[in-house]
């Protein structure tokens, strides 16, 4: 998909900028709208380009310190529709690399830890309680697919690869809060539970007969659980360098990251701390991948198509 992007600069390096942009190999049209921004004040800078051209203009700009001091600020978007005929064939074979600026707004709308965000770790807490107790495999699933889990702990990788130690320390603060609170929604869960007569990490209404599968899978480290989690992990990277962060949910049923923290929660509450240390040891070797795969896949990233550190 090809990008808008809007540039707004000081008016004494508008002529500057408009000739670094204009030599550009991907350029589709440029203009520019002098005075048109108020807050702040300067010129506004509009062009359309092919993604594959992103990366180059925007480290361009970075020589024009980009992000490091008043004065020049940048923004991109997509289009829904672009036709040109200079253009047709190569808008047709276009890349599809987002930039570390655009992959961070993507992780920012999916897992900041706000108040709001953190209700849905609360029903995803919940539903991986529940379904586990039950070992009702579609509602642990659900418990699964609702949880921001994944993108925050995307979001340390990305800081530390593009250089910002901000955004890392966010990724840290979000994951801490993120998995506390499943944590603790999950031992609820289970002390309601136990208060009702339910053993919570086997009770006897099983909708499936594979009980003690899916919580040893949950709970242990194998060839094959690596194997899934290593795939799940450099596909979510993919995804989110992609722009396809809508099919992340995905890569959460690949990976144990709800259910092993729910079980901490719960084997604590049921006195079973063997069972929470198994967990535990699966919840972080899960995380322990994710970062290890997304940061060679990050790295490699950066070497061979970004070339830049984040600007934000």
């Amino acid at each position: 998909m090809p990008r808008k992007v809007e540039i707004t600069v000081s008016p004494e390096r508008t002529e500057n900028i408009l000739t670094e942009i204009n030599e550009l190999d991907g350029l589709i049209n440029l203009q520019v709208l002098r005075g048109a921004s108020v807050n702040p004040q300067g010129d506004v800078i509009l062009a359309t380009i092919v993604t594959s051209a992103l990366q180059d203009l925007e480290r361009r700009l970075d020589r024009h310190d980009l992000g490091k001091k008043p004065g020049l600020s940048l923004s991109t978007s997509e289009p829904d529709s672009l036709v040109n005929y200079n253009f047709s064939d190569q808008l047709d074979r276009d890349s599809v690399e987002a930039s570390w600026e655009e992959m961070e707004m993507i992780i920012s709308k999916d897992s900041n830890a706000t108040s709001i965000l953190l209700l849905l770790v609360v029903c995803s807490g919940i539903l991986a309680a529940v379904g586990i107790a039950t070992n009702a495999m579609h509602v642990a699933i659900a418990g699964m697919l609702v949880a921001p889990g994944f993108m925050p702990i995307m979001r340390i990788t990305l800081g530390l690869v593009s250089k910002s130690g901000a955004i890392c320390k966010r990724g840290v603060i979000d994951v801490f809060l993120i998995y506390l609170v499943l944590i603790a929604v999950a031992a609820f869960t289970a002390f309601l539970m136990q208060l009702y007569g339910m053993n919570p990490l086997a009770d006897s209404a099983d909708y499936y007969e594979v009980t003690d599968t899916l919580f040893t899978y949950w709970t242990t480290v194998s060839t094959t659980s690596v194997a899934a989690s290593v795939a799940a992990s450099l596909a979510g990277a993919v995804l989110i360098a992609t722009k396809r962060s809508v099919f992340t949910s995905g890569v959460m049923i690949g990976l144990a990251l709800v259910p092993s923290a729910a079980i901490v929660g719960m084997a604590l509450v049921a006195g079973d701390t063997t069972a929470a240390g198994l967990a535990l040891l699966r919840w972080l070797i899960d995380v322990g991948i994710i970062v290890l795969v997304s940061f060679i896949f990050f790295i490699c990233l950066k070497s061979l198509k970004i070339k830049r550190n984040i600007a934000m």
